[in-house]
């Protein structure tokens, strides 16, 4: 995992402590950072954009290329499958 990631998972999972604070009664809702929170999610709802849209130009570019399945996995790892940017 990239230390972009690991970083976002580890702001979620601090998140989901004080939401879990807050739900105890062990935190105010008042004392949690909303602002945080929405930081967060917009950073998971543009990763989560980014990757549909990877993979929908991969699956673009193997219905392009006639390949089977098998002869498609083959050529993504040796990198022989362009990925068109349209």
């Amino acid at each position: 995992m990239d230390p972009d990631t690991a970083a976002w998972y580890r702001q979620g999972d601090a998140i989901l402590a004080d939401l879990a604070a807050v739900v105890h009664g062990e935190l105010s809702a008042r004392d949690l950072d909303e602002r945080r929170v929405r930081e967060w999610q917009a950073m998971g709802r543009s990763a989560e954009r980014s990757y549909v849209e990877r993979m929908g130009k991969l699956g673009r570019a193997i219905r392009r290329s006639g390949l089977s399945d098998e002869e498609a996995a083959q050529a993504i790892s040796r990198g022989q499958l362009p990925l068109d940017e349209g």
